[in-house]
């Protein structure tokens, strides 16, 4: 069985929402964190034209740095967002 990004995607904010209202009662947040395509080594096995296409569709233009996706998970984690549970936040650049 294979699941495209949308049916991915829906797993996964599925999921969180489903833990949040199991766990919030216990004091806990579930968040996730949804990235673009990262630079990364793994890319050195796809062509360079399959990277500058999923580049270009970017509205940034770029790619995401790794760098990105760990200060969004800091910050998530912190008590800045204590409040937030059940959420996907989306560091694709769309």
């Amino acid at each position: 069985m294979s699941f495209d990004l949308e049916d991915r995607t829906a797993i996964v904010t599925g999921t969180a929402k489903g833990q949040t209202r199991e766990l919030v009662p216990s004091n806990f947040t579930v968040n996730c964190i949804a990235p673009s395509m990262i630079r990364a080594e793994f890319l050195a096995e796809l062509s360079d034209a399959y990277i500058d296409e999923r580049t270009q569709l970017t509205p940034m233009k770029r790619l995401c740095a790794p760098k990105e996706i760990a200060d969004m998970t800091a910050w998530v984690v912190r008590p800045h967002c204590s409040f937030t549970t059940g959420h996907v936040f989306d560091v694709s650049a769309c």
